[in-house]
């Protein structure tokens, strides 16, 4: 799963990919977090409902900044994005990307 979120998604068929392998990295990292004994909140993070993408970002913030806490790494900015720009989405989804790989490789996923 981890691996899809390196892809950068061009149609809807590639943002569900990306929406449900988002997810799924995040479940992992929670129940990562919960074996060491730390707790981290489920945010709504799938399906992404495009006519409200500030909330998605502000909930996916969120999620990371709690992740990064845990796993002891940094927590990049994840809510300044225009996804309708390529090049802020490309530059985005590899900064979302590598935070998932760090903190998944911190927590032991």
């Amino acid at each position: 799963m981890l691996p899809m979120l390196y892809n950068v998604p061009l149609t809807e068929k590639d943002w569900n990919i990306w929406s449900l392998s988002h997810a799924e990295s995040h479940r992992r990292i929670i129940s990562a977090a919960s074996r060491k004994g730390k707790g981290l909140t489920q945010y709504q993070l799938d399906p992404i409902n495009f006519s409200d993408v500030v909330n998605f970002l502000n909930r996916n913030q969120q999620a990371h900044i709690d992740m990064n806490i845990v796993a002891g790494t940094k927590s990049p900015d994840l809510q300044s994005v225009d996804f309708q720009q390529q090049n802020q989405l490309a530059a985005w989804i590899a900064l979302h990307a590598r935070n998932h790989r760090d903190v998944e490789y911190a927590l032991g996923v």
